[in-house]
C-alpha cells in the first residue's frame, strides 16, 4: 500500500503522515530529501551559487537555506530554476527509495506538496488531500516566511485533480488525528 500525502505549503502533510507513521507506515518526506540534497549534494550546490550568487552561502560554507528562501520566494520566475535544479535529484532519490520499501513489504506514505510535480500520482494507490483556511496557513507559517512568499510558493504547488480522500485540517490535532484513523479504516475494508 502506497498512500500520498499532498497539500500546499502549511497546511499539515508532515503531522498528516506522522500519525500514518504512528500506524506503521513507513514515511518519504520529499522536504526532507529535498534538504537533504541541499545540505549534501556538490552538483546542486554548485548550480544553486552559480544561479543565485555567493550570497547564500552561510558561515558554515553551505548553502543557508534562509537566504536562498529569500531570494527564491519572492519571484516565481526564481522557484521555477530552484525545481528545475533540484526535482530531477529529487525524483531519483523518492524513486529509489521506494522500490527499497516495496521490496521489504512496507505500507509507504509519500508526504510531498509537490506530488504531481515529481510524477508520482501513478504510483502511489491512494491519494490524500490536505487542505487548510489560508489565514491558519499564515500563523502556521509566519515565522519563516512572508505572505507573499507564501502565495508565491502555493502558487507553484500544483494539486492533483483526482484524489481518494480530503483532509480539512481546520480543527485540532485530534480532530486531524481522528481522520487518519477514519482514513486507516476505509483503506483496510477496502
Amino acid at each position: 500500500m502506497i498512500i500520498g500525502i499532498t497539500g500546499t505549503i502549511g497546511v499539515g502533510k508532515s503531522t498528516t503522515a506522522q500519525y500514518f507513521q504512528k500506524h506503521g507506515f513507513v514515511v518519504i518526506d520529499c522536504d526532507a530529501l529535498g534538504h537533504e540534497i541541499l545540505e549534501k549534494d556538490s552538483e546542486v550546490q554548485q548550480k544553486l551559487i552559480g544561479k543565485y550568487g555567493q550570497e547564500i552561502i552561510g558561515r558554515n560554507l553551505k548553502i543557508d537555506r534562509e537566504k536562498l528562501a529569500e531570494i527564491v520566494f519572492n519571484q516565481q520566475q526564481n522557484i521555477d530554476e530552484l525545481n528545475l535544479i533540484i526535482r530531477p535529484k529529487l525524483q531519483q532519490k523518492v524513486f529509489a527509495l521506494l522500490a527499497e520499501y516495496q521490496q521489504k513489504h512496507q505500507q509507504i506514505v509519500i508526504e510531498a506538496a509537490i506530488l504531481k510535480e515529481l510524477e508520482l500520482e501513478d504510483k502511489v494507490d491512494t491519494i490524500i488531500i490536505i487542505k487548510a483556511e489560508l489565514d491558519q496557513i499564515y500563523q502556521r507559517l509566519q515565522r519563516k516566511y512572508t505572505q507573499k512568499q507564501i502565495v508565491n510558493i502555493m502558487n507553484k504547488q500544483l494539486l492533483p485533480k483526482k484524489y481518494d480522500f480530503m483532509i480539512n485540517n481546520k480543527g485540532t490535532l485530534a480532530d486531524l488525528q481522528k481522520n487518519v484513523d477514519d482514513i486507516i479504516y476505509k483503506i483496510n475494508k477496502l
